[in-house]
């Protein structure tokens, strides 16, 4: 899925969709060739972790090169012979391929024996979830060289992000592969647009992310955005790239500049907490996508953080009707692809978007909303709030104040919008014009993209404030302090 995947997304097992080729098969000798990072530190390791690391890189054998391929059931005796606590996280992410009945029996039965629980050998949700509740895990030698190598029959360039001493500020345990190759939900590059009046295919009621850049407006439809999950754009002179993480139910506009260079990215085909981990294309580093910070790779360490520019989700005839120089996204992208309308039940990503599952396990996940309920998110320093998206729109005008900072946020049921804005202290209230609010002093200001425009031109504007608009597990996941704004009750 980009976030993660689609069945029909990835590729055929045992296809290789890049190179280069992993240095050693899943059960090679990681002492022997291990791929580290050339700046790496030579790690000291103990014989009896040098044993564990050789009985991790036994535990599984590519099934589609070799017939009695799977969970190795030898293997998982000397696991038990050996009780290496470090054999754990590579046990549990073998849960996803006990295939064979009697593999998955064995599995589950060793993990038991290792850790007490009690779950299924191919129940990998359960397990994954449970080694999120553990306060040390320890990981073997070898073990991110190893992770590559039992995903390199999907695609051998997953070496390129993972490798032995590979810089990381996530657990590597905690990486999942989302379902796909580098790419194989194909990011668009420099999308097709068309005149918003050509935009024939589209019903005035589906939403589309709309962005306007020094001037230029442009909409992204869900429907065509659900099958790439990334745009690398260039909106009003600004190199731009639109990530999307369909899991968590979460678009973020970024600027497409990293160290004051234009940088361009790509879905990587992994996902920590279900959310994307994304990559540029210069150096291979994985990137979260929920937070614009680069957490595997080169770029760890070295304080970048990409700049979030504001976006809206909306209906298309609202945005249309806003910005009526419009351009949108072309259905012809140059792939073959159906975009169906997102509420046709063979569009894809239908059942998980109508549905309350989630699709990957998420550690530490806050029971207090439904874990897909639609809120905006909106941070001041170290302090985070979450709006629900419904609320506002119903209460169309909410004032705040998020640690000193005097914000507004706006709610439209027509659009279905939700922005937040500073408000410098001003209390505002909704205004019978469309479009518009209005202050205490009866001002009446302007909601545009970029700010709210005062009719007073002795006023200054009051600009908008980047916010995110997605799913409450996948903001509260990453921001796990977040307070919940309530309306408050009538007296």
């Amino acid at each position: 899925m980009a976030c993660s995947s689609s069945a029909t997304d990835a590729p055929t097992p045992g296809q290789s969709t890049a190179t280069p080729e992993p240095t050693s098969a899943p059960g090679a000798d990681p002492t022997s060739t291990p791929q580290t990072s050339p700046t790496a530190t030579p790690e000291v390791v103990s014989e009896f972790d040098q044993r564990a690391s050789r009985v991790m890189f036994d535990l599984f054998v590519d099934s589609y090169e070799n017939d009695s391929g799977g969970v190795q059931i030898p293997a998982l005796q000397q696991a038990l012979e050996i009780q290496h606590p470090g054999l754990i996280p590579p046990l549990v992410e073998i849960t996803r391929f006990a295939l064979e009945e009697d593999q998955a029996l064995a599995l589950g039965d060793t993990l038991h024996q290792l850790t007490g629980e009690s779950f299924a050998g191919d129940d990998f949700f359960s397990w994954h979830e449970w080694l999120g509740t553990q306060d040390e895990t320890e990981i073997l030698p070898g073990y991110a060289n190893w992770k590559a190598n039992l995903y390199s029959p999907f695609d051998s360039s997953f070496h390129q992000f993972l490798y032995n001493g590979v810089p990381t500020t996530i657990p590597l345990e905690g990486i999942q592969w989302g379902g796909v190759a580098r790419d194989g939900i194909p990011p668009l590059e420099n999308p097709r647009v068309i005149p918003g009046n050509r935009a024939a295919f589209l019903d005035l009621e589906e939403l589309v992310f709309g962005v306007v850049i020094n001037g230029e407006a442009r909409a992204y439809p869900f429907r065509i955005m659900n099958s790439h999950e990334m745009a690398n754009d260039v909106l009003g002179g600004v190199n731009v790239t639109l990530s999307y993480c369909t899991l968590c139910g979460s678009g973020i506009l970024y600027q497409g500049m990293v160290n004051g260079q234009v940088e361009t990215f790509g879905t990587s085909g992994f996902l920590y907490q279900s959310n994307k981990l994304m990559y540029d294309r210069t150096t291979n580093t994985l990137w979260q996508q929920q937070t614009g910070k680069p957490v595997v790779g080169d770029l760890v360490g070295s304080g970048i953080q990409l700049d979030q520019l504001p976006m809206t989700v909306t209906r298309w005839g609202a945005w249309f009707e806003e910005h009526p120089a419009t351009t949108v996204l072309d259905l012809e992208q140059g792939f073959r692809r159906t975009y169906y309308h997102p509420d046709d039940a063979r569009a894809i990503y239908f059942e998980y978007f109508h549905g309350d599952e989630l699709l990957f396990p998420v550690w530490d996940q806050d029971t207090t909303l439904d874990a897909k309920t639609r809120v905006l998110g909106l941070r001041n320093g170290e302090t985070a709030r979450a709006y629900i998206a419904e609320q506002v729109i119903e209460a169309g005008v909410v004032n705040d104040d998020l640690a000193g900072l005097a914000v507004v946020v706006i709610g439209d049921e027509n659009s279905q919008t939700v922005r937040a804005y500073r408000s410098g202290g001003r209390v505002f209230t909704g205004d019978e014009t469309a479009g518009e609010v209005v202050d205490e002093a009866g001002v009446s200001w302007r909601i545009t993209e970029d700010a709210l425009l005062p009719t007073d031109t002795s006023l200054d504007a009051l600009p908008r404030l980047t916010a995110q608009d997605v799913f409450w597990f996948g903001w509260t996941t990453f921001f796990p302090e977040t307070e919940l704004w309530l309306p408050v009750a009538a007296s």
